[in-house]
């Protein structure tokens, strides 16, 4: 203040008002710096996070040569979200069952009502009951058809008097069963009961003291009744969209999480046949056929000496080259080495060549001609189009199924692959 007010001057309350006013409206802007710098903070760091999971979801998408197929919920590329009814979790990429609460769509088809004691009138949707000591009434609730129910709400009369109540619900009509929780608020009473097929439900209320004081009448009446099922979704079904594969295998081996509550189903077709697997399960590659051929190692070849070693054999297009396999006469495993040099010299061991469909057996001399090797290999024949033939793509889709009996926990899938084998 030293800089408005100086020693002896006389004091002026709207100076000093204004000061005050400055300072405070200078603190204001403080205050909102602040609050700016903060939320641009928490925006850059949300930002900065949001590009590092896009990285890890990058990574996640990135080709391996094992992995053929990936079935990844850390966003909705690979999910088939018209089919999909589970609850997808992005920030975690996971997915888990959700709670579902049905309407409460149940019809009462008729009402009646009893007293314990004393004269009943009726008067609209209201019963007076004229008795010298408190009455019981009790209104009887038949549904239009059986209903699974396991809350109620009933809308009772209001009156002075703060009635107890008790419910039953039964299925036959013989046998009722108490309700677990009763709560009221104004004249409002929530009931939850033991989740149950439910036809009749028996509603009894117990006044304390009559309408008026000194009176005695009682006034009993329902305005409402609603009936709900709440329950946990038992079922909830994640699917993927459909993944084309080019196989580079003769089989598959399915990975995902292995825990109870998690049922997979492949389908190789574009959905059209299912298959349930089972984490660690081989899965042959459909179209896949295996050959077990005899192969010649013959002297001439194109009425030529056949100095490249060429065998009688041509291997099919569409041949998966991890499968191919050549034995000798002694049973013995011949190594495969693609892209061998032709002709290599100084070789001591015996190698096989696969080159355009042929197949070469380095080094060549004029001892082994004659000899008898066994070859065995998978391919999967072109599909014929009007364009000439194509490779096979194989349309992959998982559908998971999650299932628990358990409301305090939740199975979750987190992601599949299919690997070559």
């Amino acid at each position: 203040m030293a800089d408005i007010f100086e020693d002896g001057q006389q004091s002026s309350a709207s100076t000093l008002t204004t000061a005050m006013q400055v300072m405070v409206t200078t603190g204001q802007q403080v205050v909102d710096t602040m609050e700016e710098l903060r939320t641009s903070s928490l925006l850059q760091v949300q930002r900065d996070l949001t590009r590092l999971k896009g990285f890890s979801t990058q990574a996640l998408r990135a080709p391996q040569p094992k992995v053929a197929a990936y079935f990844l919920v850390s966003d909705f590329e690979d999910t088939d979200q018209t089919r999909t009814n589970a609850t997808v979790r992005v920030d975690s990429a996971s997915v888990t069952l959700r709670e579902r609460k049905n309407p409460g769509n149940v019809i009462a088809q008729s009402t009646t009502f009893s007293s314990n004691s004393g004269t009943v009138l009726q008067f609209g949707p209201y019963y007076q009951v004229t008795a010298n000591v408190p009455p019981v009434g009790t209104f009887q609730i038949q549904l239009e058809e059986p209903a699974d129910i396991s809350f109620l709400i009933i809308d009772f009369a209001p009156t002075p008097s703060t009635p107890n109540i008790t419910v039953q619900v039964s299925q036959n009509g013989i046998t009722y069963n108490d309700a677990t929780q009763i709560t009221t608020s104004g004249y409002r009473a929530s009931v939850w009961v033991t989740p149950q097929e439910v036809l009749y439900v028996r509603i009894t209320f117990s006044p304390t003291h009559p309408d008026t004081l000194g009176g005695d009448t009682y006034t009993f009446g329902i305005n409402d009744f609603y009936a709900y099922q709440v329950e946990f979704q038992l079922q909830s079904d994640w699917f993927s969209r459909a993944i084309a594969i080019t196989p580079t295998a003769a089989s598959w081996l399915f990975k995902a999480p292995s825990a109870e509550g998690l049922l997979y189903f492949l389908s190789l077709d574009g959905g059209i046949t299912w298959q349930e697997v089972s984490p660690g399960q081989k899965i042959p590659v459909p179209g896949a056929i295996h050959v077990g051929v005899v192969a010649n190692l013959p002297a001439t070849w194109a009425s030529a000496p056949n100095e490249q070693g060429i065998l009688d054999q041509i291997l099919p297009a569409g041949y998966i080259p991890s499968t191919l396999q050549l034995t000798n006469s002694s049973g013995e495993t011949v190594p495969i080495a693609p892209g061998l040099e032709l002709g290599a010299a100084g070789l001591t061991n015996q190698y096989v060549v696969p080159q355009s469909g042929n197949l070469y057996i380095q080094p060549v001399s004029t001892s082994i001609y004659g000899s008898i090797y066994q070859l065995s290999y998978v391919y999967i024949p072109p599909v014929e189009t009007s364009v000439g033939p194509e490779t096979l793509l194989v349309q992959a889709i998982l559908h998971v199924q999650l299932d628990t009996e358990d409301k305090a926990s939740t199975p979750v899938f987190t992601g599949a692959t299919l690997e070559n084998i």
